[in-house]
């Protein structure tokens, strides 16, 4: 089955912890994160995204199927998927990916 792990680790300032999405290989599914600051909102042109470390190359497959969309009072404002996702790109040397997009 299709799992989340940590996913307070999603929000919080240390960057050395993560939250982890499990997806079994034949298995149909999806995990879904929601990141919410119900303090704070925020204006465009601001980067949102994930930093993903993939655990092998079959994963790396995975980010083609990604998909980012922000919320404004419960109204959807972007939404970002696969190709459209402006920062896709390799971190160097480190085998991780950041993905995601400026907001309008």
């Amino acid at each position: 089955m299709c799992s989340a792990s940590n996913t307070a680790n999603l929000i919080d300032v240390n960057l050395n912890n993560y939250a982890t999405a499990s997806i079994p290989l034949g298995v149909a599914g999806a995990v879904k994160f929601r990141v919410t600051d119900t303090n704070i909102d925020y204006t465009g042109g601001k980067f949102v995204g994930y930093r993903i470390a993939p655990t092998s190359a079959l994963n790396v497959n995975l980010i083609n199927s990604l998909s980012v969309r922000t919320y404004l009072n419960c109204s959807l404002q972007d939404s970002f998927s696969e190709n459209s996702l402006l920062g896709v790109c390799l971190l160097n040397g480190t085998g991780d990916y950041v993905v995601g997009f400026v907001t309008n």
